[in-house]
């Protein structure tokens, strides 16, 4: 049985949410150890009959009606199990579920305006643990339920045996999009971030499946997230990370110290004005980064520039 979450004091279990990370994780840790995993492995060409299915009702414009009503519902039955199960929150509907994605995100430090400090890693750690900042969760959860495939193209360059680092997961959507779509292709996931709620949730989800670790980042390891670790990878994804590293130049030189020649590197980088939960150096270290990756990768798809401009999901090739 999966331990349930730590509650701060002054919160309740509905609309006033305050969960103890840390603690929470530190349980999770010990559940993790001795949690029966079962595989995910599926077919080819039942994956392939989904996907067409899904391609379907998109087209048509239904699929989004569907997930939004809840006719299309196990996004939030998901969800759901780790509320009522784990944070022991109140039984919620999918209208419960829209009302308070709107109420915790109008107290977020997420798309807030409010310009932060981020003097050392333990305060960038605890703006992320805010209590508020459970609408993280609401906002992931929502936003990949209406987007289930994040990359289609998973199917053209995963092989069997691929070790994957999806950094910075939040909810991990490209290894979302892998476990429904695409899990014919056995594959090794190792999925990183700091100690925050959706991580949390991302465990408690996802622990139970066979292929798939986690890498808790601490404010020791913040400048060196991956010093344990002593595998080397063929994929490695960083979607909406950059803009809030507070030292993107060394975590791109670290990662990709970590990814074979040859290896997939997955990215985006989206141009922020360094407030809310992104960070100003994040805004200040962009050129400098971008250039680094232009001169250690092959791009092999998106629209790549150095430049001040939004970079939309690119793959680049180690040299």
């Amino acid at each position: 049985m999966h331990p349930k979450a730590v509650h701060l004091e002054g919160g309740n279990n509905f609309d006033r949410m305050r969960i103890n990370i840390n603690q929470s994780l530190k349980l999770q840790d010990e559940w993790l150890k001795s949690v029966d995993r079962k595989s995910l492995r599926g077919s080819r060409l039942f994956n392939r009959i989904s996907l067409k299915l899904l391609s379907y009702q998109m087209k048509l414009n239904l699929y989004q009606p569907f997930v939004l009503n809840g006719l299309r519902k196990k996004w939030f039955d998901e969800f759901h199990e780790y509320w009522k199960d784990c944070l022991q929150g109140h039984p919620l509907t999918v209208m419960d579920f829209h009302h308070l994605y709107f109420h915790y995100r109008t107290k977020s430090l997420f798309k807030s305006d409010k310009e932060l400090e981020w003097g050392s890693p333990a305060e960038h750690i605890a703006h992320w643990q805010e209590p508020d900042n459970i609408s993280l969760l609401f906002h992931y959860v929502l936003k990949y339920a209406l987007r289930p495939v994040w990359e289609a193209r998973l199917g053209e360059f995963l092989k069997p045996g691929f070790r994957i680092l999806e950094f910075g997961c939040g909810l991990a959507p490209i290894y979302r999009t892998y476990r429904c779509y695409f899990n014919h292709i056995e594959t090794q996931w190792y999925l990183a971030d700091i100690p925050i709620i959706t991580f949390h949730y991302d465990r408690y989800t996802y622990g139970r499946e066979q292929g798939v670790d986690f890498i808790c980042i601490t404010p020791d390891s913040m400048d060196d997230p991956l010093q344990d670790i002593k595998v080397d990878f063929d994929l490695i994804i960083m979607l909406d990370v950059f803009e809030h590293l507070s030292r993107p130049m060394v975590i791109a030189e670290k990662l990709l110290d970590y990814l074979k020649k040859d290896g997939y590197f997955y990215f985006n980088y989206i141009n922020s004005a360094g407030k809310g939960l992104d960070t100003t150096d994040g805004s200040k270290e962009r050129i400098s980064t971008l250039d680094f990756l232009s001169r250690k990768l092959r791009m092999i798809s998106g629209n790549f520039a150095v430049t001040d401009e939004n970079i939309p999901v690119c793959i680049g090739v180690k040299t």
